[in-house]
């Protein structure tokens, strides 16, 4: 349904609005468990997924990520 008129879109309904927020928002801390086996993680690990970005892992699951390389050859060769 259309609205008539001014009133829908004039300044009384302006304030109305939600203020929006626009900051880019960041996790701060990661969660105090690994992701994978939920064991509860050291000081050390915590900083670990904080500085890289990544999930939290404990140091047994960390090892096991293998990080890719871009330019790996042999993928989507012929």
């Amino acid at each position: 349904m259309l609205a008539r008129g001014r009133a829908a879109c004039g300044p009384a309904n302006i304030s109305r609005l939600p203020a929006m927020d626009l900051e880019e928002k960041t996790i701060e801390k990661p969660g105090d468990r690994c992701e994978v086996c939920g064991t509860k993680l050291t000081a050390a690990e915590i900083q670990a997924a904080l500085e890289s970005g990544g999930p939290a892992l404990c140091s047994v699951h960390a090892d096991e990520v293998v990080p890719v390389a871009e330019d790996e050859a042999g993928f989507g060769e012929a």
